[in-house]
């Protein structure tokens, strides 16, 4: 961990780097991503070559994270794309916002981010799809209208297209929704012809003029994520779990009402049984028998075929044998024969 006066000493660091004569590139390069001279200013954004603060962030663009005027952390990006894209300085304590407003749009990247503040929005960066965290709660709670507008992109596989930016909205949104109660609506950005993959960066890029009327629209058409499919999906899901649990449950609890049940007084109308000292005997229904080769024992209410069939099991398997019955089918026939 570093205190205050080390980040806040490397934030002043990074951002005088950015302006020098050697340095261009970078400054260029937010220029290009459609940041004004302010926002990057007002984001407090820098880059160096050389990290001899952190020794972290070298030839990276450095975001820092400040919570009430003071720098907490830092997240980055690759000037050149390098891998990794983004760093981060241990743990995020806080989503990245600078605005407050009665809702509050969510983003996949500060860029996304900053670009929606410089033109009139307040936006957060959940640092990536899979950003969103619980400790994020109660911070979003403060928020009467929580917005998704991630990346309309679509990634081609096995001939099949896909839309991660949107099922991560999705995603997203679920998470939000069992852990907040917040009903997060998702924004589809409008596609770009020839582009397979727009976000509010390039949004902004392709139409700087419009990009405000155009945002406003898309907020205004977002859907409630309870009225998706994905939601419905989901849903139908938890019906299914349930479902599959209380069906397991009763069977568990019919079957073993089942085993309660002395064999030999269960079969007596079914078979010609003649009881001995240690249960029952006859001959077997299940092959040609002249010798009583059928078993009862009462210390385990089981049969045994001691003959050709060789074969032995419970009520449920006999039952599953004599008539022919699935186990599902056996236990019912039992249950409706038992009045259990």
């Amino acid at each position: 961990m570093y205190d205050e006066e080390i980040l806040e000493r490397a934030c002043n660091y990074y951002q005088n780097d950015l302006y020098i004569e050697d340095n261009k590139i970078a400054l260029n390069y937010l220029f290009n991503r459609g940041l004004y001279p302010e926002t990057i200013k007002y984001f407090r954004l820098g880059y160096t070559e050389n990290d001899i603060i952190l020794n972290k962030f070298s030839k990276y663009i450095t975001i820092p994270i400040i919570e009430h005027k003071n720098v907490k952390s830092f997240t980055s990006r690759s000037l050149n794309n390098e891998a990794p894209i983004h760093k981060h300085l241990g743990q995020i304590p806080c989503p990245f916002n600078y605005k407050e407003n009665e809702y509050i749009i969510i983003t996949e990247s500060p860029i996304d981010t900053m670009i929606l503040f410089q033109e009139g929005f307040s936006a957060i960066s959940l640092y990536g799809t899979n950003g969103y965290k619980t400790k994020y709660i109660d911070y979003l709670k403060s928020y009467g209208r929580v917005y998704i507008l991630f990346d309309n992109d679509i990634k081609r596989v096995m001939n099949k297209n896909k839309t991660p930016g949107l099922t991560a909205s999705f995603k997203s949104a679920l998470n939000i929704y069992k852990d907040t109660g917040i009903n997060a609506l998702i924004g589809i950005l409008p596609e770009i012809e020839n582009l397979n993959k727009v976000d509010i960066n390039i949004l902004f890029l392709y139409n700087r003029n419009g990009f405000r009327n155009i945002v406003r629209k898309v907020l205004d058409e977002s859907i409630p994520y309870i009225k998706t499919k994905h939601y419905q999906d989901y849903l139908k899901s938890l019906e299914i779990k349930q479902n599959k649990y209380y069906i397991k449950s009763y069977k568990d609890d019919m079957i073993k009402n089942i085993k309660a049940i002395p064999l030999i007084k269960a079969l007596e109308g079914t078979i010609n049984l003649k009881e001995t000292n240690f249960g029952a005997i006859s001959e077997c229904p299940f092959h040609s028998d002249t010798n009583p080769s059928f078993v009862i024992y009462n210390n385990t209410n089981m049969w045994l075929c001691m003959g050709a069939c060789d074969d032995k099991g419970d009520l449920i398997k006999f039952y599953q044998k004599y008539y022919n019955l699935s186990f599902i089918d056996a236990i019912n026939k039992i249950k409706k024969e038992m009045a259990l």
